[in-house]
């Protein structure tokens, strides 16, 4: 069997220098995430690596189309299209493209002191490599931002600059992730919609079980759905959201308070301020007295 580490048509590959790299791990910021390898192949024949010893960083590989697989000692993993692998440093590993179909890959070895908490976020971990991002192209945008800072020298300003480019890559793959079975992927897909249906409809009455309704799902499971996405309630995020609105009147408007109550939704005034105050720290008078100047 023909095996290719590198070498690949049109493939991009760029080592960062181990000088660059040992200032990058004294620099603030930039030690607490930097990149040492990037490179883009997209057409991946045959393409297989063997680290039987695991690498000294962190690597991520998004497949943007095709696929692959990676096996950590016994256990194989299928990556699939618009699917990220993450393979912890110092952890054995081989990985290579599908046969028949094989992978188009976005890759980048890294580090830094807040790496793990990066990966923690991502919910990426050797127990669970993969990540479904069905947003390829996005991804994709992210990714040339990244490599782009390549091609400017070794500046302490790229090397921030590729830093940032590189966390933002990593929040979008984290906005962008979808639950990998068909089931669970719909539920999520309602609970989206539902928060859409949110911002069109936040000056409504709404109440849980209507919003639950809305999404097709009992009020149990749209809570725990909701909250696993948003990171709060559903009711506590339809208040954030009525305030955000009331922050944008108060702001450029010189409608009256009792106005932007009703305009958000509320009918009581007075409630109105009670929450405003509870959300944003203050009165909406204050607020807007600050806003002003």
């Amino acid at each position: 069997m023909i095996h290719v580490r590198e070498g690949f048509p049109h493939q991009r590959l760029v080592v960062v220098p181990a000088e660059v790299i040992r200032r990058a791990r004294r620099m603030p910021i930039v030690r607490d995430l930097y990149v040492t390898d990037i490179g883009h192949f997209p057409e991946t024949r045959h393409h297989y690596v063997d680290r039987p010893e695991g690498s000294d960083n962190h690597i991520l590989i998004f497949c943007g189309a095709g696929r692959g697989w990676c096996r950590f000692g016994r256990r194989r993993v299928q990556v699939d299209p618009e699917t990220a692998l993450f393979v912890p440093a110092g952890q054995p590993h081989t990985y290579g493209a599908d046969e028949q179909v094989p992978w188009n890959i976005y890759w980048l070895h890294f580090n830094g002191r807040r790496a793990g908490d990066y990966l923690r976020c991502l919910g990426l971990s050797a127990a669970a490599p993969l990540l479904f991002a069905p947003a390829a192209e996005t991804l994709s945008e992210a990714f040339e931002d990244i490599y782009r800072w390549t091609e400017t020298g070794w500046s302490d300003a790229s090397l921030l600059a590729m830093t940032t480019s590189f966390g933002r890559f990593l929040a979008l793959l984290n906005t962008s992730r979808r639950a990998k079975g068909l089931q669970a992927r719909e539920a999520q897909d309602r609970i989206l919609r539902c928060i859409a249906w949110l911002h069109e409809h936040a000056a409504g009455s709404h109440t849980l079980g209507e919003l639950a309704g809305q999404a097709g799902l009992s009020i149990p499971h749209f809570s725990s759905l909701f909250r696993r996405h948003t990171g709060c309630s559903p009711m506590k995020y339809l208040t954030r959201l009525r305030v955000q609105r009331a922050c944008a009147l108060l702001d450029h408007t010189s409608l009256p308070i009792n106005a932007i109550s009703r305009e958000v939704g509320y009918d009581d005034s007075f409630y109105f301020c009670r929450v405003f105050k509870r959300i944003a720290g203050v009165p909406p008078s204050s607020y807007r007295r600050h806003i002003k100047g």
